[in-house]
C-alpha cells in the first residue's frame, strides 16, 4: 500500500490532499482572525494598551497619525488574503457569495475547508491562513498562555494511536474562551489535530490521565526474551494450544493462577503463533487445555471444600 503525505505537514494522507490534522487547525485559525479582529480594530485606533508607551509613532507634517500605520497594515493585508481564497472557493469550488465581513470571510472559508483540503494550493491556504492569524496575534500583542496537560488519547485518521500532546490554551483576550489542542511532540508525529472547547475538559481529563498511565505502565513493563523460554522439542500432534488469556476465559480461572501452575511445572509450555489476546507478537506461550480443565476442575474442587468446612464451621 502507496503511502501518501500531506502537502503541508507531510504526515500521512489516506488520499495524498491536505490532511484533516492540517484542516482542523486552519479552521481553528479562521475562528482565532474573526474573534481576534476588534482587538485588531482597537489596536489600529489606540484604544489599546498593549503598546509601550515610548512606541514610535508615523508623523505627518501635523502631528502624528490617528492611528498605528503597523497593524493597519496587516489589517489590510489579511482582508486582501481572505477575500482572495474566498473568490476561490467562489469561483472553482461553487460556494455562495459571503458577507463582506472579516467573521463572514472566516466563516465561508471554514465551511469551504474539505473542498479546499483538495484544490492544488491546498497547502498555501493553510499557510495563509495561518500566517495572517499569527500576524494579527503579534499586531495586536497577545501572548497565550499554554500549558501541556498529557499524551492524546484519540487516535489518527488511519486508525493509529495519536502520537500527539494535549496543550491548554489560555488567550490573553479575555473575549476568546481556552481550547485544548493536539500538538505534534515531534515534526514527524502523526497526530489526530483534535480541538476541545472549555465544556470539553471535564471528560477529556480522565482520558489523558489513563493514556499516560497505559504510556507508563509500557515503558515500565520489562519485554520478554522468549528465545530463552525451554519449550518442549515439539507440539505433539493431539495438542492444540490456547494462549493464557484464552484459557482464562474459557475456564474461568484467573491469568495469574495459569502462569503459577506453569511455573510450579503442572502445566507445559507450548510455543504458539499469536492470536487475537497477544496482537503483534510472532510467538506466544500456549498450554494444553486439556490440562488446564483438568487443573481447573482440581481447584474448583478444591475451593468447594474450602467452602463447605466454612459453613460447617
Amino acid at each position: 500500500m502507496t503511502t501518501r503525505s500531506c502537502p503541508k505537514c507531510k504526515g500521512q494522507s489516506r488520499d495524498g490532499f491536505l490532511c484533516y490534522s492540517c484542516v482542523r487547525a486552519t479552521k481553528k485559525a479562521l475562528d482565532r482572525i474573526a474573534d481576534l479582529w476588534p482587538a485588531l480594530q482597537e489596536t489600529i485606533t489606540r484604544r489599546d494598551r498593549t503598546q509601550p508607551a515610548s512606541e514610535v509613532r508615523a508623523q505627518t507634517i501635523y502631528g502624528p497619525l490617528p492611528f498605528r500605520d503597523a497593524p493597519s497594515r496587516v489589517a489590510a493585508e489579511v482582508r486582501n488574503d481572505l477575500v482572495g481564497w474566498v473568490r476561490i472557493s467562489i469561483d472553482e469550488l461553487g460556494a455562495d457569495v459571503p458577507r463582506d465581513t472579516i467573521p463572514g470571510l472566516c466563516r465561508a472559508l471554514s465551511s469551504s475547508a474539505h473542498q479546499l483540503r483538495k484544490h492544488e494550493a491546498a497547502a498555501e491556504w493553510a499557510e495563509s491562513i495561518a500566517g495572517d492569524m499569527a500576524r494579527i496575534v503579534r499586531a495586536v500583542d497577545l501572548t497565550d498562555r499554554r500549558a501541556p496537560a498529557g499524551p492524546c488519547p484519540e487516535r489518527t485518521e488511519d486508525g493509529e494511536p495519536c502520537g500527539g500532546v494535549i496543550v491548554a490554551v489560555y488567550p490573553v483576550d479575555e473575549r476568546v474562551s481556552p481550547w485544548m489542542e493536539c500538538t505534534k511532540s515531534d515534526p514527524g508525529t502523526d497526530i489526530c489535530g483534535g480541538v476541545w472547547d472549555a465544556t470539553e475538559w471535564r471528560s477529556l481529563g480522565p482520558r489523558i490521565l489513563a493514556r499516560k498511565a497505559q504510556i507508563d505502565g509500557q515503558k515500565a513493563r520489562p519485554k520478554a526474551d522468549l528465545s530463552l523460554i525451554e519449550w518442549p522439542a515439539e507440539v505433539p500432534a493431539e495438542v492444540t494450544p490456547i494462549s493464557i488469556a484464552d484459557a482464562a476465559v474459557i475456564y474461568g480461572v484467573p491469568p495469574g493462577t495459569i502462569r503459577g501452575w506453569l511455573h510450579d511445572k503442572r502445566l507445559t509450555k507450548y510455543p504458539m503463533a499469536a492470536g487475537l489476546s497477544t496482537p503483534g507478537r510472532p510467538v506466544t506461550v500456549g498450554v494444553d487445555p486439556e490440562q488446564v480443565a483438568r487443573l481447573a476442575a482440581e481447584r474448583k474442587a478444591e475451593l468447594e471444600r474450602v467452602r463447605t468446612r466454612g459453613e460447617r464451621e
